[in-house]
């Protein structure tokens, strides 16, 4: 397979994968509610052998999925964000490979939702594709 081909077919594994969620936000919500999102998560989702790490701070935001086997990068992007409490919206700056598109495109909008020590996030990707994620704080 093509190094092209397996990278689009790993993003596109990272980007389908799903599991319910049914959330609010938390009772003891800080007043800005961007300070829900700063920290580091690391999603719940994903087959074994990936593992993918997305941090927020007050204004940006990262994320990385590799191979949990050897390390390689098989995804990356990043840029600013806002989050109203409900809505967040992510504006890439710069990615990887395919990723490197959606900074042409305009900001993927995903409604947020938190259970527990984490969120679930639903939405549009900034190539139209319908995701549903889960995260948690990192360890």
């Amino acid at each position: 397979m093509r190094k092209s081909t397996r990278l689009a077919h790993c993003v596109g594994v990272l980007l389908l994968i799903a599991i319910p969620a049914g959330a609010q936000v938390p009772k003891n919500a800080p007043a800005d509610p961007k300070k829900l999102m700063v920290g580091t998560w690391e999603r719940t989702d994903l087959p074994a052998q990936f593992r993918q790490v997305k941090s927020y701070t007050d204004a940006h935001f990262i994320w990385v999925a590799h191979l949990v086997a050897d390390g390689k990068v098989v995804a990356a992007g990043g840029g600013t964000y806002t989050f109203d409490g409900k809505i967040c919206k992510e504006k890439y700056e710069y990615g990887s490979g395919n990723i490197q598109e959606f900074v042409k495109k305009d900001p993927a909008s995903f409604m947020i939702t938190f259970q527990g020590d984490g969120w679930v996030q639903e939405g549009k990707t900034p190539a139209g594709v319908m995701i549903r994620e889960t995260y948690r704080h990192a360890k």
